[in-house]
């Protein structure tokens, strides 16, 4: 499937990332930005979890993104997945020796990746910085199950859920999801977004496709 303008179509790799902020206040979602990846600015996204690597969306400049809590779906770097949400899909965790999920926060009510879709994790994907900030994986891949049409800021578009997650607890923190990080930007999706009953869906701004690597960023008061 190649839907041109792709809404959540594919999400490669999604890692949450939270730092928390010192004051709460009503629900609310705002886009922060993207940084992109590659070898113009020494791969910055996929080195997120280096503190020696500088980031633009680092709140207190000074961590390493992951610090404060992160999802990252199982790195590998010689085992090929190919898992179907038909069969039981529980992101590569019992198919390689990486685990899927790190360091969960504590206000998650409900575990993100509800319904993943198809896992993924071939030669050729994005090598990433793993969880120690030392370690290289090759990083798997989450696709969307079953896109269906909806709109998007270009007009009509394919889109999908890839993940979804209750507050058990009043929290402000920032999340960011890679993607684009199978080496090949036809699996790349147009725009990302998240929508909340109460605030409606926030768009990211317009992503470039291109195999080099971006990471969204949106902040959340919930």
């Amino acid at each position: 499937m190649k839907p041109i303008n792709r809404l959540f179509a594919i999400a490669p790799r999604a890692v949450l990332i939270t730092s928390m902020f010192s004051t709460l206040y009503a629900a609310t979602v705002e886009y922060a930005g993207t940084e992109s990846g590659g070898p113009a600015n020494f791969f910055t996204v996929e080195n997120w979890s280096n503190a020696l690597v500088a980031k633009t969306f680092d709140i207190a400049g000074s961590e390493k993104y992951g610090t404060a809590g992160y999802y990252q779906i199982c790195p590998t770097i010689d085992v090929d997945i190919y898992e179907n949400a038909g069969e039981a899909n529980d992101l590569g965790f019992t198919l390689a020796a990486g685990p899927t999920l790190y360091s969960k926060p504590p206000f998650l009510g409900q575990d993100p990746f509800g319904a993943p879709g198809i896992y993924v994790n071939f030669p050729g994907y994005s090598i990433y910085r793993g969880p120690d900030g030392n370690s290289l994986v090759r990083q798997g891949a989450l696709s969307v199950m079953a896109p269906t049409p909806g709109t998007s800021p270009n007009g009509p578009s394919n889109w999908g859920n890839v993940a979804s997650f209750t507050l058990s607890a009043a929290a402000k923190f920032r999340l960011g999801l890679a993607l684009d990080s199978v080496g090949s930007g036809t699996y790349a999706p147009n725009y990302v977004t998240i929508h909340n009953p109460s605030t409606g869906t926030v768009f990211s701004a317009a992503l470039v496709p291109d195999a080099n690597t971006d990471m969204v960023f949106f902040d959340i008061n919930g």
